[in-house]
């Protein structure tokens, strides 16, 4: 007995030895130095310059990307060796190579690298925020399609959407591409699935996860319709858009914007705001519609989210930052702003004088502050202000009843639907103007300079390489 027990001790021991805890120093990533850095990146690209076939090359050139991905702090060091001017090279060299391409695509994301807009400027289309009067700016748009005879994600280089106009904004661009008609459906079928439940479980919801409906049913339907597609992956597309999505961090020591991008920016001109593309389209999507008391935020890492309506319910003035800081030497040509519909009561001024109340509820002050941080007509003055009329063009429909976020009474969205077409038809001559100058082509002038730039970056770099080999 004495030696069965000796024996059992013995394996007891030997169990929790194998069962330690690995140490802490174990999970520290090392730290290279930044000549080790360079040396590894350098074998990369060497790699790259030197593949024998085609297979051989897209395998080094994915291998970049992953590289890159998981170490973004090394994108300065791989951009200081004349990696872009040889993806330059590799894509005049691989037009037909479609798998290449598209890894090249997500590369010149990562590094923050623009091709010069197509049209004689920049062309921005800006979605404020508002639910399910969303219906308004899809109408909308379907009006400005036909006008182009495009879709809408190719008459844009840079689309900025908050809270519903980043659902419409994921819908819109690869690899969806959804028309707009079937954009249109998703929001009624969403509206009915979402919106739809009793007051009373409603109620009891909000005490206890401070969201009035059921935000797993969201999050499914979000997974449904939209997908855990990488931001970085829809440039695999050639021909999408720069895409930002804004949403708002609540547990920093103040609320800031926080833009879900699809492009690093520049290592040389960083953005203002807080933001990454290491996301995938349903989380920029959840974190920027996280309305509060309608879902619960949402928790990216660290960061936690709300509504990006909270801070920016139009995000135009964003859009222009991330825009500036993309292309820096590039006029604004065209900017589309899409507000989701206005309900502005006539008060007359004997009205005024009447006012009995003397004094306001916590509630009705919360919802004033609430209204107040969710207008988007200051940043409209604010832009026409700034911008000249060819530019700048705001396109937000006058409500004749208010419609609410969560609103799903059919009565009053037919309404809506009514008032948006009605809106179109008397500034009809407003949307062909918009039309006309989104479908206008960059200039013979600026085609040359353009490709006078682009042989600067492929000689510079034919000539650093003619230096290495000697």
């Amino acid at each position: 007995i004495d030696d069965l027990k000796t024996r059992l001790t013995s394996i007891t021991a030997k169990d929790e030895k194998k069962t330690s805890p690995i140490p802490h120093w174990r999970f520290i990533k090392p730290i290279y130095s930044h000549i080790t850095l360079r040396g590894v990146i350098y074998s990369i690209i060497m790699g790259i310059v030197r593949a024998k076939s085609d297979a051989s090359r897209l395998k080094r050139l994915e291998e970049l990307l992953y590289y890159l991905r998981t170490n973004p702090e090394n994108i300065v060091i791989a951009a200081k060796l004349d990696t872009i001017p040889l993806l330059l090279t590799l894509r005049r060299k691989l037009r037909y190579d479609l798998p290449s391409l598209q890894v090249i695509n997500q590369l010149f994301a990562l590094f923050g690298y623009v091709d010069p807009p197509k049209s004689r400027g920049i062309r921005i289309l800006s979605i404020d925020g508002g639910g399910m009067r969303g219906i308004a700016v899809i109408k909308m748009l379907q009006y400005i399609e036909q006008l182009c005879g495009k879709k809408i994600y190719e008459l844009f280089d840079l689309i900025c959407g908050v809270s519903t106009g980043a659902i419409i904004t994921c819908c819109l661009v690869p690899p969806h591409c959804m028309s707009l008609e079937e954009i249109y459906f998703l929001y009624r079928n969403m509206s009915l699935k979402v919106f739809k439940q009793n007051s009373i479980w409603g109620a009891s919801r909000l005490v206890w996860s401070h969201a009035y409906y059921d935000t797993k049913l969201w999050e499914a339907l979000l997974k449904d319709y939209v997908g855990e597609t990488g931001l970085l992956q829809t440039n695999r597309n050639l021909k999408c858009p720069k895409v930002a999505i804004v949403s708002t961090i609540v547990n920093y020591s103040r609320a800031v914007p926080y833009i879900f991008r699809n492009y690093s920016s520049p290592y040389e001109r960083c953005s203002e705001y807080h933001g990454n593309c290491a996301h995938s389209m349903f989380e920029a999507v959840r974190a920027s519609a996280a309305a509060p008391t309608i879902f619960e935020e949402y928790k990216t890492g660290n960061i936690l989210h709300q509504d990006g309506g909270l801070m920016v319910n139009n995000p135009t003035a964003i859009a222009l930052h991330e825009a500036r800081t993309l292309w820096p030497t590039e006029k604004f040509f065209c900017i589309v702003s899409c507000g989701t519909g206005k309900y502005e009561p006539m008060v007359m001024t004997d009205q005024l004088l009447n006012l009995s109340q003397t004094s306001s509820s916590w509630r009705t002050i919360l919802d004033k502050i609430l209204q107040s941080a969710t207008d988007t007509e200051h940043i409209h003055t604010l832009m026409s202000d700034i911008l000249s009329e060819q530019v700048y063009f705001r396109l937000n429909p006058h409500l004749s009843h208010e419609v609410s976020m969560d609103d799903t009474d059919e009565d009053r969205l037919k309404v809506l639907e009514e008032d948006t077409l009605m809106y179109i038809r008397r500034n009809e001559d407003l949307f062909k103007e918009l039309g006309n100058a989104l479908i206008t082509k960059r200039s013979f002038v600026q085609k040359t300079i353009d490709e006078m730039k682009l042989h600067k970056n492929l000689l510079k770099f034919y000539l650093n390489q003619r230096f290495k080999d000697s």
